[in-house]
C-alpha cells in the first residue's frame, strides 16, 4: 500500500515546487519532508537507503533475508538458488525493498521525479565497484519498458539509471533488448505465474556477442524479468550476464516460495 506522501502524486510535486520558490536555497527531502539544503534526499534517508545490516543476502541472486531466521555463513546460498541457480551469474542492489528506498523508488517511477536518477546513479556505481564479479563488464543493458508504460511515465526508469550509472563508470550502454509484447503488472502475480507471463516478452535487437553484460533494472523480486532477459542475451551470444538493481525483495515477505528453473539457452 502506498503511503500518504506517495498518494499525493501531482500535489506532492506542486508542494515541493512552492517550497523551492519560497525558500530557494533550501529544499525539503522528497522522502521524509525535512528541510534538506540543496539535495533531493536528506542525509538521514540516504543512510537508511544504504543500510541493510539487519539482513543477509544470497551471494548469487542478491535477495535479502532476515538474519534472525537462521544462523548462516556469508557464502551460503538461499534455498531457491540451492535448488536451481538463476541463469545470470549474480545480482546485487542498493538495498531491500522497504522504507526510504521503497519510497524513493516510487517517487522516481510513478511520480515523475526523474532527478532522482542523479541521486541513485552514484550509489549504483558504488555497489558496482565493490562487487568483484562486475569487474569484467563490457556493456550495460537496461530492461526495456512497454510502450504503454512509456507513454504514461514519459521515460524508461531503467534506461535512465543505466545511462547515468554508465557515465560514472565510463562504460557503454546498449539498448540491446526490445519488448515484443505487453505483460501484466508483475506486482499482481505471484510465484511461477511471473515466469509464465514473462516468457517470450523480450528479444535481442542489437549484438552482444562475446560480451559480459550488466543488466540494469529498478527492482528484483523473484527474478523472473532478470532471468528471462538473461536467457535472451545469452542466446544472442553474451558471454555472461550480471544484474544490478535499485532494490531486491526480502525472501520472507514473498507471497510464495519459487525456484528459478534453468531453461535451454
Amino acid at each position: 500500500m502506498k503511503s500518504g506522501i506517495l498518494g499525493a502524486g501531482t500535489g506532492l510535486k506542486i508542494f515541493h515546487k512552492v517550497v523551492s520558490l519560497l525558500f530557494p536555497f533550501s529544499r525539503t527531502c522528497l522522502v521524509c519532508g525535512m528541510r534538506n539544503g540543496s539535495q533531493d534526499i536528506c542525509a538521514g534517508c540516504t543512510e537508511e537507503i544504504k543500510c541493510s545490516y539487519d539482513l543477509a543476502f544470497c551471494p548469487v541472486c542478491g535477495r535479502y533475508r532476515p538474519k534472525s531466521t537462521r544462523k548462516i555463513s556469508g557464502s551460503e546460498l538461499c534455498r531457491e538458488c540451492r535448488e536451481a541457480l538463476p541463469v545470470f551469474m549474480l545480482a546485487r542492489s542498493l538495498g531491500p525493498y522497504r522504507g526510504a528506498l521503497r519510497e524513493a523508488i516510487h517517487l522516481y517511477k510513478y511520480n515523475g521525479y526523474r532527478s532522482l536518477a542523479d541521486f541513485f546513479a552514484p550509489l549504483l556505481a558504488e555497489v558496482f565497484l565493490k562487487e568483484a564479479g562486475f569487474s569484467s563488464t563490457d556493456v550495460i543493458v537496461p530492461v526495456p519498458l512497454s510502450q504503454d508504460k512509456l507513454k504514461v511515465r514519459g521515460f524508461n526508469q531503467s534506461e535512465l539509471l543505466a545511462v547515468k550509472t554508465a557515465k560514472i563508470l565510463n562504460l557503454p550502454v546498449s539498448t540491446a533488448l526490445s519488448r515484443l509484447k505487453q505483460s501484466p503488472a508483475q506486482s499482481s502475480l505471484i510465484g511461477a505465474a511471473r515466469q509464465d507471463y514473462i516468457q517470450g516478452v523480450f528479444a535481442a535487437c542489437k549484438t552482444v556477442n562475446r560480451m559480459n553484460v550488466l543488466l540494469v533494472d529498478d527492482i528484483l523480486t523473484t527474478g523472473a524479468t532478470a532471468g528471462e532477459c538473461s536467457c535472451v542475451l545469452l542466446r544472442a551470444g553474451a558471454k555472461s550476464v550480471c544484474v544490478l538493481t535499485l532494490s531486491s525483495g526480502i525472501q520472507e515477505k514473498l507471497m510464495e516460495n519459487w525456484s528459478w528453473k534453468r531453461r535451454g539457452i
